[in-house]
């Protein structure tokens, strides 16, 4: 393919991708930046290719490929032009310079259709010039949007194909978020809507006790269930906050009712008490796809295995060093099934074999859930008080998993 629009743009981008060292690409140092690796794999992903898949496409080898994603071997110039015609983005999408990629990112937005805008070339250059925090936010903005309604058509999909004959989501909200989070597709604003819609409806249950007692029943109590969520992707700061705002939203339609109010708020407190503390037994790559092989297991753990939950992972301990230099990896346990894992494609810092990392808010459906499948004995559990720290379950030994048998 010959471009015949932006021909210059398109020059200067290949010649300072291929003028800049492979071992420069992607790592701070006295050039500037290129991510064409990163914006490979990211393009990839969003469009669904395997890397086999995608090297047929473009005519090269899978390990050719996966080198370049890794920016450890040379771009050609005809390797370029194929990924830009297989991707239909510009070949500015791959540019060193921060405003240049972000003004080709910030144009794929408006080309999308769904969104139906027509904007000039020069108006988003003046957008990225002015404000590129906002048109940063605007490009992230859409990459989630496009993500989430492609995420939620294929789970819409998943329950016609259940056999049940349905294609409406049933989860209650958490375990909608739990999904969302699985996916690193977050959406604060679905969270909110959700559990705001869960409120009102609880609060609904005030008329419907005054509806009953009308019709001669007698009521005296009122479940309202377990209304405050966890959240997983980052540590609440204003927990006590959340508490007086729910039983305010819960409180005020019962008054006057003279009812016993009933709550199951477990979750929200044991859940982020609790953590998981695992060890990396060692690191793997296949096809491009890197794995953190960590001690823990399904058995220990089983929500992510369950029904794909989100459980914040960092290190215990880190370097500046590590802590700057981030991977996207599989967290997974050492049993020999597909399921078996805490995270999939999640960006952390480089850890190394033998490193310590804590799985968070665990507390909760943790150890209750857990089981010696796989003859696994279940671990230790400790009480953390301020600095001092006791064992209150000891781990369990492989002999005992049979001391039951007759």
């Amino acid at each position: 393919m010959m471009p015949n629009d932006h021909d210059e743009a398109l020059i200067q981008t290949i010649v300072q991708i291929l003028l800049t060292p492979p071992s420069q690409r992607g790592y701070a140092g006295p050039m500037a930046k290129t991510f064409v690796g990163s914006r490979v794999r990211q393009l990839r992903g969003e469009r669904g290719f395997s890397q086999a898949a995608l090297a047929q496409m473009l005519d090269i080898s899978p390990s050719y490929l996966n080198q370049i994603e890794h920016d450890v071997r040379p771009l050609t110039v005809a390797v370029l032009l194929r990924i830009t015609e297989v991707f239909g983005v510009d070949a500015t999408f791959f540019a060193s310079q921060d405003d240049t990629r972000l003004l080709a990112e910030l144009r794929e937005v408006t080309l999308d259709h769904d969104l139906g805008v027509e904007v000039d070339q020069s108006e988003l250059a003046d957008v990225v010039s002015s404000h590129p925090a906002l048109a940063r936010a605007l490009v992230n903005l859409h990459r989630r949007y496009r993500l989430t309604t492609t995420q939620l058509a294929a789970a819409t999909e998943d329950r016609f194909s259940d056999g049940s004959g349905s294609g409406s989501i049933t989860m209650p909200h958490e375990e909608v978020r739990d999904y969302f989070y699985e996916r690193q597709n977050y959406l604060h604003e679905l969270d909110t809507a959700a559990e705001e819609l869960t409120v009102r409806m609880r609060m609904h249950r005030a008329d419907l006790v005054r509806d009953l007692r009308s019709d001669g029943h007698e009521i005296n109590y009122v479940d309202t269930g377990g209304g405050l969520g966890i959240d997983y992707q980052k540590p609440s700061t204003k927990f006590a906050a959340d508490v007086a705002e729910y039983a305010r939203a819960v409180s005020n339609p019962l008054r006057g009712l003279n009812l016993h109010l009933l709550l199951e708020p477990g979750r929200s407190i044991v859940g982020p008490a609790g953590v998981l503390i695992t060890s990396v037994i060692y690191k793997k790559e296949n096809d491009g796809k890197r794995f953190l092989v960590v001690d823990a297991a399904m058995n220990d753990l089983i929500r992510p295995a369950l029904y794909g939950a989100y459980h914040q992972i960092v290190p215990i301990i880190q370097s500046k060093e590590s802590a700057a230099t981030k991977e996207f990896v599989d967290v997974v346990g050492p049993v020999c099934e597909s399921g078996d894992f805490f995270a999939r494609d999640r960006e952390l810092p480089r850890v190394e074999e033998g490193d310590l990392l804590a799985i968070l808010d665990a507390g909760a459906y943790g150890m209750a859930l857990a089981s010696n499948y796989n003859t696994r004995p279940r671990p230790a559990e400790i009480l953390v008080s301020g600095k001092s720290a006791k064992v209150i379950r000891r781990r369990e030994k492989a002999r005992e998993l049979y001391a039951a048998e007759l």
